[in-house]
């Protein structure tokens, strides 16, 4: 595997006649040029599903140590702990951004000025 040791992995959900997610795994090489490394079609996006897929992953990378960073979805945090260990796992900025920005969107903080 000529990439750095950093592995992004989300879903998207299918639509249209066919659906369940895709999951996959994207890597990073030197010149910041990223390339799919792994690619997975499940009935959803749950902790079985994510298990399979990143135990699979984990079988290609013959033992190399990386950094996975991932939103905080359930089954994710609960098999990227299992399989690679929660040392190994970082939260991506966007989504940890999206979360936060809706959280305060949802209290009805965000424009109120204090007097």
């Amino acid at each position: 595997m000529g990439c750095r040791p950093v592995l992004a992995i989300d879903s998207c959900h299918l639509s249209g006649p066919y659906k369940g997610a895709l999951l996959f795994a994207i890597a990073y090489d030197a010149d910041d040029g990223m390339f799919p490394l792994a690619l997975g079609v499940v009935g959803s996006e749950n902790y079985e599903d994510w298990y399979w897929f990143l135990e699979k992953l984990k079988g290609i990378l013959d033992g190399r140590e990386v950094i996975i960073i991932s939103d905080r979805h359930q089954g994710i945090l609960r098999s990227v702990s299992e399989l690679f260990g929660v040392e190994n796992h970082a939260y991506c900025y966007r989504h940890v951004k999206e979360n936060f920005s809706s959280f305060f969107n949802r209290q009805n903080i965000r424009g109120k000025k204090g007097k």
